[in-house]
């Protein structure tokens, strides 16, 4: 069965966890404020919400952490960062350590705004980007192993998101490495048994066909080929000029007037595709935030006979239906 998470970060954690009744969350984890989650891990613990941790990082001078340059220090200082954060899940008792791999641009984080949407256009070249990042991968892999943690790998979008400058939606901006995309994800998880995280939105991204059809047979036949070796789900809903952005800025709101897809009828048979697979868990990934969209979220996983909650709220399936 699909297990329903709600992602929380450093704001409003308990008021989201509490109104939500969720049972699992996963927590956008910046590793360089570990102290200031103290209070939020006591509390996770003493509820019992099992948790994952999505990883941010910022190693020297503001640069985001990037396990996949050909910058070694670069690399190996992410790689440190990484181990650390997989350290903090395990005494934790946590169940994963997400990654979303590197991209061509030198990007910046302020951790004090907790903003990563500036980043400067002096690109980062990968040497032998296959090699590092199977390289990378299998060390984290091993080192999660050791520690009980499982660690993610996010299929990554092939454009930078959005920042809060851009519209809804818009499409231009630097672009993601090619190469560096579900295909490298599966190679390696194939060969060394590396785990992902399947981010739907970034995956119909990758599809360049011209037509709507085209982008959902990607998605569907994408999906199909890494489940086996996928443990997490983030869904969200993408705008149709999809740029891989997660429906920022509320592309995916129903009052944005933005038609968004999969459709429900799609995500549905989408979840289909994992019947077999124990153990998943999907992260609704919608950019408001809103509780309700948690909650009918939740419950549109139990309509598929895919989630052990037991109670229903038509009125909200409802909401999420319309969005």
């Amino acid at each position: 069965m699909i297990k329903a998470g709600i992602k929380i970060g450093p704001y409003n954690w308990v008021m989201r966890l509490i109104e939500s009744g969720a049972e699992r969350c996963e927590v956008w984890f910046l590793i360089n404020k570990e102290s200031s989650y103290a209070d939020m891990f006591q509390f996770l613990d003493r509820k019992q919400i099992r948790t994952g941790l999505n990883f941010r990082g910022v190693i020297e001078n503001n640069r985001l952490a990037d396990p996949v340059c050909r910058d070694e220090t670069v690399r190996s200082r992410s790689i440190l960062l990484i181990q650390k954060c997989i350290d903090i899940a395990g005494r934790n008792g946590f169940s994963y350590v997400n990654i979303l791999p590197g991209n061509t641009l030198s990007r910046k984080f302020n951790p004090e705004d907790q903003d990563s949407g500036n980043a400067n256009n002096l690109k980062m070249y990968y040497r032998d980007l296959k090699r590092v990042f199977r390289e990378s991968a299998l060390l984290l892999h091993e080192y999660g192993q050791n520690k009980n943690v499982n660690v993610l790998w996010e299929t990554p979008p092939v454009t930078a998101p959005a920042d809060s400058n851009k519209k809804a939606g818009d499409c231009s901006g630097p672009g993601f490495i090619p190469e560096l995309n579900s295909f490298t994800l599966e190679e390696a998880a194939k060969k060394d048994g590396i785990l992902i995280t399947n981010n739907i939105d970034h995956i119909m991204a990758e599809s360049r066909g011209n037509s709507l059809r085209e982008m959902i047979d990607y998605l569907f036949d994408r999906t199909r080929k890494l489940a086996q070796h996928t443990r997490l789900l983030h869904i969200n809903k993408a705008i149709r000029e999809n740029n891989g952005a997660n429906g920022r800025n509320g592309a995916a709101n129903a009052k944005s007037g933005i038609e968004t897809i999969p459709t429900k009828s799609q995500l549905l048979r989408l979840l289909e595709l994992f019947k077999d697979i124990n153990g998943l868990w999907a992260i609704n990934d919608q950019a408001n935030k809103q509780i309700q969209d948690f909650v009918a979220f939740r419950e549109l996983l139990m309509s598929a006979g895919k989630n052990e909650f037991s109670r229903l709220s038509v009125s909200r399936v409802r909401e999420y239906n319309e969005q």
